[in-house]
This record gives C-alpha cells, sequence and structure tokens, in this order.
C-alpha cells in the first residue's frame, strides 16, 4: 500500500513542483525503528555514567566520616566513646536500607528509587553538623545509613540489568569509582576541619587522665574533710603535721582544678572554631548528590517520553512475567545462592580487618616499626588496592570472571602463606600487603558478575548478598579486637590466612556446583 503525501504550502510558494512523494509503509516504519535505535544507542552508557556518579558520591559519604569524627566530638560535647556510636547507628541504618531496598527494587523502578535515595541522603548530610546531641546525631547517622543501604543496593542491581553478561568490567569500574571518592573525600575535608582537630585526641587523653586525678583527689580531700568535723581539737595539736597534709592537698586540688577549668575552656573555644568550618565539606558533598539525582530524575524524564521506562515507575507487570516463562528461565539454584552468601560472608570483612590493624600488627609485632614507617605501610595496602581496583577495569575486558576469580584467590592464599611462613620477615610483611591488597581489590565486584552468569540476580538477592555482607564487616573486627586483647597482635596474620584458604574452598565448591546447573538461561542485556 502506498501513501500519497500532499505537498505543503511552503512546497507550492517555492515551486518545487507539484508531484507527489509516495511512500512505503515498510520504509516509514523502518525509518522511525532506525530512528529510535539511534537515539537510544548511547543509553546504556548513560545510565552507566549516572551510576558512576552515584557510587562515587556514596565514597565521599563514606570517607567523610572519619577525618570528622573529632570535630563531631566537639560538636556535641561528648567523649570520644559515645561519639563512635554514631559508626554502629550508620551500619545498623545500611543493614535496614540493604534488606528493605531488596523487596523495593523488585517492585519500582530503580531509576526512580536511587532519585527519591539520593534526594534524602542530601538532605540528611546538610543537616548533619547543624545536631547539638549524640541521639539525634545518631538518628541522622541512620538514616543516612539507610539511603546507603538502597543506593549500594540499586547500583549493584541496575549495572546487572544494564549490561548482563557483560557486566564484569562496568562491575570493576562501579566499585573503583567508589575507592575513588573514599580516597578523595578526605582530602575535601582536612582544609575544612578545626586546627587543633590532631591536637584534640592528645588532649582528650590528657583530659581523661586529669578527670581521673582529679576525681581521686577529690575523693581524697572530701573524706580528709569529712574527717577533720568529726576529729576533735586535741588531735591537731597532737598531730599537726595533719593540718599541713590538708592544706597542701587543698592546694594541690586547686591547682589541678584551675587547669581542668582552663582545659575545659580551651575546648569550648575548639568547638566554636569548629562547628564554624565542619559544614562547607558536607556541604559540598550533599550538594553533589543532590546534582546527581538531578541528573538521574532527567534522565528518567528523558527515557519515559520516549516509552522507554514505564511513566508509572512500577515494574513487573504481567507481560514481563510472561516474557520470562516464555524464555524458560529456571528458578534460582538454592545451593548457589548458599555458597556465594558463605563466600561474601568469609571474604568481605577481610578488608576491613586487615586495613583496620595492620597499623597495629606493624608496630607492636615483631616487625617493631615506627609509627611513621606503619602508616607508610597502610597507606601502601589501601594505595594498592585503589590502583589495582582501576587496572582491573581494563582487565575484565579481556578476562572472564572466573578467571580473575582464581588469579584472586590464589593471591590471597599465596599473600596470606607468606605472611604466616615469615612473620619474622620486614620485607615480606611489605610484600605480603601488597600482594593482598592487589588480590583483594578485584574479588567483590568479580563474584557479583560471576554471580549473574549463574542466577538470576534479582533486587532481594542482591539485598540478602549486601546483607550478609554488612552483617559480617560488622561482626569480623569486633571479633578481632577481642582476639587482639586475649592472644595478641599475632591472631591478625592467622586469622588472615584462615579466611583467604576458607574463601578459596567456597569458591571451589561455588564453580563445581555451577558446572552441574550451567549458565542461566534468559541472560539479555537491557
Amino acid at each position: 500500500m502506498h501513501i500519497s503525501s500532499p505537498l505543503s504550502n511552503d512546497d507550492v510558494a517555492e515551486g518545487r513542483g507539484c508531484e507527489l512523494v509516495s511512500l512505503n509503509d515498510d520504509e516509514v516504519a523502518e525509518k522511525s525503528e532506525t530512528s529510535t535505535k539511534l537515539s537510544g544507542s548511547r543509553i546504556p552508557e548513560v545510565k552507566t555514567l549516572a551510576l558512576y556518579l552515584t557510587f562515587f558520591g556514596q565514597g565521599l559519604t563514606a570517607g567523610i566520616l572519619g577525618p570528622s569524627l573529632p570535630d563531631f566530638q566537639l560538636q556535641v560535647a561528648a567523649s570520644l566513646k559515645w561519639v563512635s556510636f554514631i559508626f554502629t547507628a550508620r551500619s545498623i541504618g545500611n543493614l535496614i536500607g540493604t534488606v528493605v531496598s531488596g523487596f523495593v527494587y523488585d517492585r519500582v523502578e530503580t531509576s526512580l528509587v536511587l532519585i527519591m535515595s539520593l534526594l534524602v541522603m542530601s538532605v540528611v548530610g546538610l543537616g548533619l553538623t547543624h545536631l547539638n546531641s549524640v541521639i539525634t546525631l545518631a538518628i541522622a547517622m541512620g538514616l543516612w545509613g539507610i539511603t546507603a543501604g538502597f543506593n549500594n543496593t540499586g547500583c549493584n542491581v541496575w549495572c546487572m540489568k544494564i549490561w548482563g553478561n557483560k557486566s564484569n568490567p562496568y562491575m570493576q569500574a562501579l566499585h573503583f569509582s567508589f575507592a575513588l571518592g573514599a580516597t578523595i573525600s578526605p582530602l575535601i575535608t582536612s582544609p575544612f576541619l578545626s586546627p587543633t582537630n590532631q591536637e584534640h585526641a592528645v588532649m582528650s587523653n590528657s583530659s581523661a587522665k586529669m578527670e581521673s586525678n582529679l576525681s581521686l583527689e577529690m575523693y581524697l580531700f572530701d573524706s580528709l574533710q569529712n574527717e577533720s568535723q568529726t576529729l576533735e581539737p586535741k588531735f591537731w595539736i597532737v598531730s599537726p603535721s595533719t593540718n599541713l597534709d590538708i592544706e597542701n592537698n587543698e592546694n594541690n586540688i586547686s591547682l589541678h582544678h584551675t587547669e581542668y577549668l582552663n582545659f575545659t575552656s580551651s575546648i569550648h573555644n575548639i568547638e566554636s572554631v569548629s562547628r564554624g568550618q565542619l559544614w562547607i565539606p558536607y556541604t559540598i558533598v550533599s550538594v553533589y548528590i543532590m546534582l546527581v539525582s538531578l541528573f538521574i530524575a532527567c534522565l528518567r524524564c528523558y527515557l519515559v517520553s520516549r516509552g522507554l521506562e514505564p511513566a508509572t515507575g512500577f515494574t513487573k507487570n504481567k507481560k514481563e512475567e510472561e516474557t520470562e516463562l516464555e524464555v524458560g528461565e529456571k528458578s534460582n539454584p538454592f545451593i548457589i545462592i548458599v555458597l556465594l552468601a558463605v563466600f561474601f560472608f568469609v571474604y568481605a570483612p577481610l578488608e576491613i580487618v586487615y586495613g583496620s590493624f595492620l597499623y597495629v600488627y606493624a608496630v607492636e609485632g615483631y616487625a617493631k616499626f615506627t609509627p611513621e614507617m606503619a602508616s607508610y605501610l597502610n597507606s601502601t595496602f589501601w594505595g594498592t588496592f585503589a590502583a589495582v581496583r582501576g587496572i582491573s577495569i581494563c582487565c575484565a575486558v579481556r578476562l572472564a570472571s572466573r578467571t580473575m576469580l582464581v588469579i584472586d584467590t590464589i593471591g590471597l592464599c599465596l599473600a596470606s602463606s607468606l605472611l604466616t611462613i615469615f612473620t619474622q620477615n620486614t620485607i615480606v610483611l611489605w610484600i605480603g600487603t601488597v600482594l593482598l591488597g592487589a588480590s583483594m581489590a578485584s574479588l567483590y565486584p568479580s563474584a557479583l558478575s560471576w554471580a549473574n552468569l549463574y542466577i538470576r540476580v534479582t533486587g532481594k538477592i542482591t539485598s540478602f548478598f549486601l546483607f550478609v555482607t554488612a552483617s559480617s564487616m560488622m561482626i569480623f573486627p569486633w571479633g578481632v579486637g577481642a582476639l587482639f586483647d586475649e592472644v595478641g597482635v599475632f591472631c591478625l596474620i592467622y586469622v588472615t590466612l584462615a579466611a583467604c584458604l576458607c574463601t578459596a574452598a567456597t569458591y571451589v565448591c561455588m564453580q563445581f556446583v555451577a558446572s552441574k546447573y550451567g549458565r542461566r538461561k534468559g541472560d539479555t542485556s537491557s
């Protein structure tokens, strides 16, 4: 069938002729389809860019807390013990957000949830530096953690939805953007911290000792005063040294009390300076997160206008479920999910445990490093971790996720074995630390990409894996800290060796079971 297209008034006015243009319906459909493909050809890349920007913001929020902790202590006028509770509140919030987000992402469009989560995170970040009590600060940190759990789950799920079985290099880049944000965040925060931030740790220890001495001497002084009220005058005559001791204690306590008041006054002065500066880095990070949410909102509006995303924001309609059934995809093997959960539970805390306790082990272990040298060793570990995570992006283009997992697990076992056998060799400590950092860098994103090959990674499954990861990262550091007190710093190496061997053994079981089931069907990239 042919359609005659009439000439427009402009055509007649310009004298282009009176012949009619005849177009075929198939040609029109082909042209419109071609234009749709061209307009949507870069959509996966733009979506991936949005994910990188979001995860970079996640890294900024994670790296900003540590340097600003002393200033938060001054802001709420509380001890470091109570202020450190904000980390616990954030971890609990992260667990809650991780669990809840799994159900939300399976029912609501991922981009819509990310927009709302990022907006809430930016608003909470703007208000953190204006809270004056530990309770309100902990509640705000818990809410911050909930949004972080939503963002973490959403970015991983969305990346695997976009790229399917080709997600390995993009997953590596996604997690590298987090490491990059966590590295840059302290550099953004440092210029705006109070000048006495570093001195505050020393002053806090001094204040604790001063409070202890002052309370003890005040107790003795009160006891002597109470005793002096019950003494008969003849005791003052017989034992004049008692009166002298009381006077000396009075003078000594008065001196300490004056010093303590001066110290308290200096703390209030520091607080006024600190609270005037801490809001700047948090505002920078919060505004960046808000801009990312606006970028995703604009992207969503464009996709909805093109009909590439549902306008309602809800997913999993009946048509999509029928399509999945037509593809013939089987239900996920339960044993693979369990093995993956064990894998993440054993490996995930290894990064935090080794990176957190390495400094103490280097100073108090056989190496007997100076504090400065131990700091260099610790920085080398995290620097290697971040650098190799960036390099692994290029490696993932050429290497399969299974190959990268094999290389990483071999590196973990080799490094931990060297550290265990040659515990007194400082050169091996450097080599083993570098090898551990390099082997850990790409392991987690490679495992997620591997999982996407054999199971259909939904929002619930991703949130389950992240929940297991967050739980282990809360439990293991506490357990290793308790072992440090009971056994000694050398337990770090043995815990590292055990975790690496368990990680390798779990992966061998995973690969053996997965080979029995084969790769999943219906693996498509959107």
